[in-house]
């Protein structure tokens, strides 16, 4: 984006319009950079060179309230963390001490699992999961899926 700062110009169209998601596509693969945006506010972060196909799964997480990194920056991001399991990492090193349950929220949102979905997953029901997920983000002074996500991936957390 010539003459604009894209993470500025991210925050500033967020501060404008709070509900529009904002998918990037760009050739920038810097970790620094990706979190960036996704913490300004990003719903998606794509490569140029990456696979077209993830263009349409990107545009699907994001109509559904999810966040998407391209395959290609997950790994760039959390390093060469083989699979990215359905399990939640039992050990997390955050700066801000995490329940049990904390962690299992954290990390499945990371892989973009929808409140829904994490309480099917952990046997609880989707308000209760809701909830959660609600307590942890008020507790991390975070205040969108976005900005979670960015969170777990600067944790190290595999992210969908």
């Amino acid at each position: 984006m010539p003459g604009v700062a894209g993470i500025q110009f991210i925050s500033e169209i967020k501060a404008v319009a709070p509900r529009l998601k904002i998918l990037i596509l760009t050739a920038n693969v810097e970790p620094r950079t990706i979190l960036a945006a996704m913490e300004a506010g990003a719903s998606a972060y794509l490569t140029k060179d990456g696979d077209p196909e993830e263009i349409g799964a990107a545009i699907d997480a994001v109509r559904n309230g999810k966040t998407y990194l391209a395959q290609s920056i997950r790994f760039a991001i959390t390093g060469a963390m083989g699979s990215s399991s359905s399990e939640p990492a039992p050990d997390i090193l955050s700066p801000i001490p995490l329940t049990r349950r904390e962690r299992q929220i954290l990390a499945l949102v990371a892989q973009g699992l929808t409140a829904r979905d994490v309480a099917t997953r952990l046997g609880i029901s989707p308000l209760t999961a809701r909830k959660h997920r609600e307590n942890l983000m008020r507790k991390l002074n975070l205040h969108s899926s976005a900005e979670l996500t960015a969170y777990a991936v600067r944790l190290g957390l595999p992210t969908t």
